[in-house]
């Protein structure tokens, strides 16, 4: 267990890729070491005192305690042996956000009399955009966890995920301007908690999997495009659905496109290159190239992080790539990308073709695709396709200041405005602001 109130979690950062902007990352240091003293003397009293939001009461045999997932073995035993466990509670993946962005880190726990973990909860501190920009959901935050899908509590009772959550609402009350934010899946707890108000996200789509493992032989999936035998019914949706994908698949099969798995940083670098075109065409703030590399470096090695890439031999170039993070059952859909002019080739269906196989292969349950935007019906659509089961996705608050709002009832008008000037923007403009707004988030 970490010593309360000692730094345990600043670590050396990897290269640097070299559209970054050293100044602003500068400026994100230095606030972050700046506030990080006086978070650890306030999680300190918090945790000594044990004192409950308002409405609320301890649960006996329980004790809340701040771990060191650097030193404490307790934490990745607990995750490893939870059924709902996702990459995203792993301490790898906190080692990643840690790499992106240096920020104040609180990993609780919950233990019992005998010292066994019962529940944990990562939780990262945000500075938020200045000026209001993004409403109060992109203001100052304590989440769980931020530029990550899903994560919240993991709890193997109940009442271990309330002494948590609890916990870190009396975080947020001795904090000034802080809301508690909690990324979940389904719904946290059986009742209510005073002051945790829930909201609705995005939709998610995800593709069951066949329940048996199954033996493929190397080539044997690759070469069928209708039902495969061997994953007993991989199959997506009806038979014009299903023909659909398959379609897809044939027409990129026909330019003798391959997809493999990336062997080195060059073609990580490569992908991350077709990814700033993506981010761009869709007026969206890129992540910063740390962020890969640290999955690079932490993740690949056990087998938790794949870069598929996309290569027509008639091309001497990479023509689109998806990132894929695999833990235990489940597959997740990270980040993919695609050149505008590659698409008539259609490198997504194959890339997700081969994920999806691949994923059957090393017996995952699921194929996440990810969430979608309310204003992205296109994206909806593609996903769909693939016979996608459909996932509300959920976003918990706790303010004492105000009720959070979306922070995204923008016009029409300022929508396409802002498309316009995104999409003006060098490359290595959009990097260098999106990692600032990625610092602030």
């Amino acid at each position: 267990m970490a010593e309360i109130g000692k730094d345990t979690s600043r670590i050396e950062r990897g290269p640097v890729f070299p559209c970054d902007s050293e100044h602003l990352r500068e400026v994100c240091f230095t606030s972050t070491l700046v506030s990080r003293a006086g978070a650890n003397h306030m999680v300190t009293q918090i945790l000594s005192t044990g004192v409950n939001p308002a409405g609320t009461t301890n649960q006996p045999g329980l004790r809340v305690i701040e771990v060191d997932i650097h030193s404490d073995p307790r934490w990745e035993k607990f995750v490893d042996s939870h059924p709902d466990a996702t990459i995203f509670h792993h301490p790898l993946w906190l080692q990643v956000l840690e790499r992106e962005y240096d920020q104040r880190r609180i990993t609780l726990a919950c233990e019992d009399h005998e010292g066994n973990l019962q529940a944990i909860l990562p939780l990262l501190f945000t500075r938020g955009l200045p000026l209001g920009i993004g409403g109060s959901l992109a203001g100052r935050r304590l989440s769980s966890l931020p530029r990550t899908p899903l994560a919240g509590p993991l709890a193997s009772t109940p009442e271990a995920s309330a002494v948590l959550l609890e916990a870190a609402m009396n975080i947020v009350q001795k904090t000034r301007g802080q809301t508690l934010q909690i990324k979940a899946l389904g719904t946290l707890l059986d009742g209510p908690i005073d002051g945790l108000v829930q909201r609705p996200w995005r939709t998610s789509y995800a593709v069951a999997l066949p329940d048996e493992r199954r033996k493929l032989g190397e080539e044997e999936c690759f070469q069928k495009f209708g039902p495969c035998e061997t994953c007993r019914v991989l199959r997506f949706g009806n038979c014009a659905n299903h023909r659909k994908v398959t379609w897809a698949v044939k027409k990129a099969r026909s330019s003798d496109m391959t997809v493999k798995e990336a062997q080195s940083e060059t073609e990580l670098r490569e992908w991350y290159e077709i990814y700033l075109e993506t981010m761009r065409r869709n007026c969206v703030p890129p992540r910063p190239y740390r962020l890969f590399q640290a999955c690079w470096d932490l993740l690949r090695p056990c087998g938790y992080m794949r870069l598929l890439v996309a290569r027509p031999p008639t091309l001497d170039r990479m023509i689109g790539g998806s990132v894929l993070f695999t833990y235990r059952d489940k597959t997740f859909a990270g980040f993919a990308a695609c050149r505008q002019k590659d698409f008539p080739l259609h490198p997504n269906d194959l890339l997700h073709w081969v994920g999806i196989h691949d994923a059957c292969r090393q017996g995952s349950h699921s194929y996440d695709f990810g969430e979608v935007p309310d204003d992205a019906p296109d994206l909806a659509r593609f996903k769909r396709k693939w016979n996608c089961g459909e996932t509300q996705l959920w976003r918990y608050y706790y303010s004492l200041n105000e009720t959070p709002d979306s922070g995204s009832d923008r016009s029409p008008l300022a929508k396409k405005v802002a498309a316009r000037l995104w999409g003006c923007l060098p490359l290595k403009g959009t990097a260098i602001l999106g990692d600032w707004i990625y610092s602030c988030l």
